[in-house]
């Protein structure tokens, strides 16, 4: 099975007829003669990136200092995307400005977090941390939150 994710903005003037000319493309570019188009809306694409794109890096080591701040890091980007989506799904700025929002309201229960994260950058000793910030679609976090700390004191 393959599956082909379109982004785009603005309305669907006849979605009948956008699946049926989807179809007919899948057919003829393809060794299948039609594909089946399902239609989603903002939620249920967030919902279906969450469920099935996101998956977390397995690491099979020995439980550490560093593993425990992997898991926190990885347990933040998973609190993000469950509350304000995925960064694909709307223009950075819109995702940085409701990802601060979020850190604000959240910065008590984040702030020790959130000092080791801004400190994470393309040194070699991060590259684990970078994985899994990259795996959410959150690499650009370590920087804003560094760029915004001075004047939102979040750590």
């Amino acid at each position: 099975m393959k599956a082909i994710v379109i982004k785009f903005e603005g309305a669907i003037k006849d979605e009948p007829k956008l699946a049926s000319k989807l179809s007919d493309v899948i057919g003829e570019y393809t060794s299948a003669e039609e594909g089946d188009i399902t239609i989603l809306n903002d939620e249920e694409v967030t919902t279906a990136l969450i469920r099935m794109s996101i998956v977390p890096t397995v690491i099979n080591i020995k439980e550490n200092k560093e593993d425990s701040i992997l898991k926190q890091i990885e347990s933040l980007c998973k609190d993000i995307i469950t509350h304000i989506g995925a960064t694909s799904l709307k223009p950075l700025a819109v995702h940085n400005s409701d990802l601060i929002a979020y850190l604000i309201s959240t910065k008590n229960q984040y702030s020790e977090l959130l000092s080791k994260v801004a400190k994470i950058n393309g040194n070699m000793t991060y590259t684990r941390h970078r994985e899994v910030l990259k795996n959410y679609g959150l690499e650009h976090m370590p920087e804003l939150i560094r760029d915004i700390n001075p004047i939102i004191k979040l750590f």
